[in-house]
């Protein structure tokens, strides 16, 4: 009997320890991605953290509607790189959705679109891995300049445009441009970024976001324009800006207006006539 016992005993250490072996492979086949992922957890990012394994944060950048911005140093590549995080939270469907949209946005190739490199599913967010760009947005350079000038507003809008009807081509469409989407690099040139954002999902109007910045651009003022239509209250640029030609309010117009009398009949005659405000800045 004591004999029946301690073999039936000797059998079950044998087996935990089999079970045991079989865990241990298994955790350590899971990976350096998997493992930084389940560190991660759900909480919010921080300084130090290594996504996948590979992209270490190397600094908080900022936080928008488009969600957190962090500077990251790609291990791998020895680069610097642009982490944005989007956080569907709680909801299943704003995960896929940003999980298709950062997908799709890394299929675009085009010289005045900041490149997306890769897109992370971890469990505190999706995070899209992109093109380190140096520069400033315009948001940033109107904040610390007041408005641009003319030769600059065209070059931007023109870059801005051409980006834009590329990206629709694709099947794209931006979630809405604005000044904070539009960066000029350290070396002068023109990209914009956002293409998958925290608010995406709801198809901009590429038209109308182009005349809302050439407005803000001009005068260093956010345009109100409601329902397509100046608010009250609302002045044109040439109003609010001395120097700004007529024709710059013929221009925020056709781009804003919800009268299709008056509405431009699309982005390259936007573009044409963005000649009104004189040569571009070289």
């Amino acid at each position: 009997m004591a004999g029946g016992l301690a073999a039936l005993a000797a059998g079950v250490l044998l087996a935990l320890g089999a079970w045991a072996v079989a865990l241990f492979k298994k955790k350590r086949a899971r990976g350096p991605a998997d493992l930084a992922a389940a560190m991660a957890g759900g909480g919010p990012p921080k300084e130090g953290d290594v996504l996948a394994g590979k992209y270490r944060l190397a600094g908080f950048v900022g936080r928008d509607a488009a969600g957190e911005r962090w500077e990251a140093v790609d291990a791998a590549l020895n680069r610097t790189v642009s982490v944005r995080r989007l956080d569907p939270g709680d909801d299943p469907q704003a995960r896929e959705r940003m999980r298709q949209e950062s997908r799709t946005a890394a299929g675009l190739q085009h010289p005045n679109i900041v490149a997306v490199f890769e897109a992370l599913d971890l469990p505190n967010g999706v995070f899209l891995v992109m093109e380190h760009v140096p520069g400033r947005s315009v948001a940033e350079m109107l904040a610390t300049g007041g408005p641009l000038p003319l030769g600059r507003v065209r070059r931007i809008l023109e870059a801005a445009a051409a980006a834009l009807v590329y990206a629709r081509a694709q099947g794209v469409v931006h979630p809405g441009l604005k000044p904070s989407s539009l960066v000029v690099t350290d070396g002068g040139a023109v990209k914009v970024r956002d293409f998958a954002s925290a608010a995406g999902g709801l198809g901009g109007d590429d038209l109308r976001a182009l005349g809302e910045c050439l407005y803000e651009m001009l005068t260093g003022e956010p345009l109100d324009a409601g329902a397509g239509r100046f608010a009250q209250g609302s002045r044109w640029p040439s109003q609010v800006r001395p120097g700004v030609p007529p024709a710059a309010d013929a221009l925020v117009l056709g781009a804003i207006s919800a009268d299709p009398g008056e509405r431009f009949g699309g982005v390259a005659e936007f573009v044409e006539g963005l000649s009104a405000l004189g040569p571009p800045e070289s």
